[in-house]
């Protein structure tokens, strides 16, 4: 308010406002903007929500738009271009052949539906997995029963394959079952195969074979010893062969006979000098082993 005169312009210039009354207002403008501040653009990507440089906190996807006042009267503006990412969650149904392991690194050794792993992704958010683990453990084991190896559990499930640890864990033709009865004496291993798994036992040291021959004296008479071109079989009891198997000094198949009679002969004149092992296959499938000596 004034009376009477007003300079409002102090300057080298006058300029004067004069009342006509008692009172008077006038309004100034201090100051103006005499400059445009630039206008910015963000981009951002964030996990869950973000806080914006106006402290308001954002949970969705869109553009944003700010306008900032300043002392001087002037504006600046911004605009805000977000992207909001959000956890994920899975779950998975896995095999395992033994222990597995997650992706973050993590060790499970039994099955269950109960673990779960959490992977960063980009921009702080998790990839959270959900496992539902099946965990195979086979770890066979052989023992001896009598003269045969055996496998220490057995299902129809399983497959089967003796090998020979004397010979680099060769497979042994034929032994494919979870009985095997060696026909030299030294070290087998058993391989176990279950739903795509596959594991192997320790070597089992087999010293059994002298007495498995003297089983065979009471039960078949095998002549000349040793033998040419031909090598007589005769049964001692009412078993009947099935299959005669002619192996050599390592375990592999070199001949076979299915016998006519229950007493026959059987050539073998084109087998090289050395020793061999007859495997007798009986019709209740019981299997002997014995030495032959080819000249």
């Amino acid at each position: 308010y004034f009376y009477d005169s007003l300079d409002v312009n102090p300057t080298l210039s006058e300029f004067y406002l004069h009342s006509t009354t008692n009172k008077n207002a006038f309004i100034t403008k201090i100051g103006q903007c005499t400059s445009t501040l630039p206008t910015t653009n963000d981009t951002v990507v964030a996990c869950s929500y973000y806080v914006g440089k106006s402290g308001n906190t954002y949970s969705s996807t869109g553009v944003y738009f700010f306008k900032f006042g300043t002392l001087n009267g002037c504006d600046s503006s911004n605009t805000l271009y977000l992207t909001i990412n959000d956890d994920t969650t899975s779950s998975v149904v896995i095999s395992s052949c033994g222990p597995f392991k997650s992706p973050s690194g993590k060790i499970w050794s039994t099955s269950g539906n109960q673990y779960r792993d959490t992977i960063p992704a980009s921009y702080g958010c998790d990839s959270v997995i959900q496992f539902n683990l099946t965990v195979i453990n086979l770890n066979p084991q052989v023992w001896q029963s009598g003269l045969d190896l055996k496998a220490g559990f057995t299902s129809t499930s399983f497959g089967y394959q003796w090998l020979d640890c004397n010979n680099n864990n060769a497979i042994i033709q034929g032994a494919t079952t979870d009985t095997y009865r060696p026909i030299v004496n030294g070290n087998y291993a058993l391989e176990v195969t279950f739903q795509g798994c596959t594991d192997t036992s320790t070597c089992f040291t087999y010293i059994s074979v002298g007495k498995v021959e003297l089983q065979f004296e009471k039960a078949f008479s095998i002549y000349p010893q040793p033998a040419n071109e031909v090598v007589f079989i005769q049964s001692n009891t009412s078993n009947l062969i099935e299959e005669i198997r002619v192996l050599n000094a390592v375990g592999q198949l070199t001949k076979r006979f299915r016998p006519m009679n229950k007493n026959d002969s059987y050539s073998i004149k084109e087998l090289n000098s050395g020793i061999y092992y007859l495997q007798i296959i009986t019709k209740d499938k019981h299997v002997e082993s014995y030495k032959l000596i080819k000249e």
